[in-house]
């Protein structure tokens, strides 16, 4: 089994691991291929193109992935299921948060460790005195790679956007007192849950946002089992494909057109909803979450009880 991991689009240190792929089908007369329990898009990564290039015996080639909707005309896929539905449904099954107060609550909560162009420009353009916010970046560790600040401009970020994130990055690193290091791993990554009453909604940035992908992370999963209503910047159709399951989401309160695009169209989109929650009172705020509470019980227990 050859496993490939694999960060915003790329697969690291992929000359080695083509080596190796070759190796293993030399030496055992097939190959597998595991994503490392991520699940991005094979397409999107150029898994497929580097497969077609090898010219294996696609009958003979299998990937493993917690994608749910991959799929491929020559290369066996198998589904794995998402170990994030047990680690966050276990994790906060018991949790008792205390009550919000709608007299001090935030606008919005948006928690990113390490920064790419998506998390950035859309972090940077929340109204910071209304969002709970962390933001790992710091100007010296290995985030420096991961800025995004390159591919904002690639997809049309204006000067303004660029000085918003510049902004940000200056502010950073923004923590929480209960996890303050990256990478933010089990149980850090559930222990923010003490402060999701601090805030009406969340900002989620899932961790592949391009091609064909359904893969929920803690950063969905979160806000559903601690019932916050949530705006998701993802592959397009994400929505849809949580709808698929049973889940509600939030078209009656705000538009979620934003689910019909991708990459930067959808952060427009996004920022279009984030103007008009930002508009909202506190009473507006109390209102509305009151009119949610059937939706965010009925995602929370179909979460609680998935099999």
């Amino acid at each position: 089994m050859i496993t490939l991991e694999n960060t915003d689009g790329k697969i690291w240190d992929i000359e080695y691991h083509i080596a190796d792929m070759i190796k293993e089908y030399q030496d055992r007369g097939r190959l597998d291929i595991d994503l490392n329990n991520e699940g991005p898009c094979c397409e999107d990564i150029g898994l497929y193109n580097i497969l077609d290039y090898l010219d294996l015996d696609s009958t003979k080639v299998t990937i493993h992935t917690v994608n749910q909707i991959e799929k491929h005309k020559k290369y066996q896929i198998i589904i794995k299921s998402n170990h994030f539905n047990k680690m966050v449904s276990d994790g906060l099954r018991n949790f008792k948060q205390s009550p919000t107060n709608f007299n001090t609550v935030k606008h919005f909560g948006c928690f990113i460790g390490r920064s790419n162009w998506v998390r950035l420009w859309l972090a940077s353009s929340l109204p910071m005195e209304q969002t709970l916010m962390t933001f790992h970046y710091t100007r010296v560790d290995y985030h420096t790679n991961n800025i995004g600040l390159d591919n904002m401009l690639k997809f049309n970020a204006t000067d303004a956007d660029s000085q918003q994130a510049l902004k940000l990055l200056a502010r950073s690193p923004l923590t929480l007192e209960e996890e303050k290091t990256y990478p933010i791993l089990v149980p850090a990554n559930l222990s923010i849950a003490t402060y999701y009453n601090q805030f009406f909604c969340e900002i989620v940035c899932e961790t592949y946002f391009s091609g064909n992908t359904f893969f929920k992370t803690e950063k969905t999963l979160r806000p559903i089992a601690l019932g916050i209503p949530f705006i998701l910047h993802g592959p397009v159709g994400f929505l849809d494909n949580l709808k698929k399951l049973g889940y509600t989401t939030f078209d009656r309160w705000w538009s979620e057109e934003y689910d019909n695009y991708g990459h930067n169209l959808r952060i427009y989109k996004i920022q279009e909803i984030v103007r008009e929650i930002a508009s909202w009172s506190q009473d507006k705020l109390r209102e509305v979450n009151e009119e949610m509470q059937p939706t965010l019980k009925h995602n929370r227990e179909l979460l609680l009880n998935a099999k």
